[in-house]
């Protein structure tokens, strides 16, 4: 049986970035109390949807500002931006139609921010 990282290989023809091959493996996909991170379950009934990486990347493949080798990890609803991870350096970019901005080096310091601010927002909220 395929590992989650290969299937989501195969179906995006990339390499994932290790940090995040890391992730889906031993994680897969993270349902927060306020936001997603886009990955890869079994029990996902349509992997050509959300929450799955696969579908969200293919959604957005025609992108202008987005490589062939780019995943759509997040949608930043604040913002309004795509959340994409490059498998070509391993950095976390924001993404809208005007411009693309770097805001972490790789998978593992983007998440950790990620949910630090997840907890500010739960905190702010109780």
């Amino acid at each position: 049986m395929p590992s989650r990282t290969q299937i989501v290989e195969r179906c995006l023809g990339v390499k994932l970035p290790s940090d995040y091959a890391q992730w889906l493996e031993r994680e897969g996909y993270y349902n927060g109390e306020y936001y997603d991170v886009f990955g890869y379950l079994e029990s996902f009934e349509d992997i050509g949807d959300y929450p799955c990486v696969i579908g969200a990347t293919e959604r957005y493949r025609d992108h202008p500002l987005l490589n062939n080798d780019d995943l759509m990890i997040h949608f930043d609803e604040y913002l309004n931006t795509l959340v994409v991870l490059s498998c070509r350096d391993g950095g976390v970019y924001n993404v809208d139609f005007s411009y693309r901005h770097k805001i972490a080096e790789s998978f593992a310091e983007w998440f950790e921010k990620f949910k630090e601010f997840e907890k500010r927002v739960s905190e702010e909220d109780n």
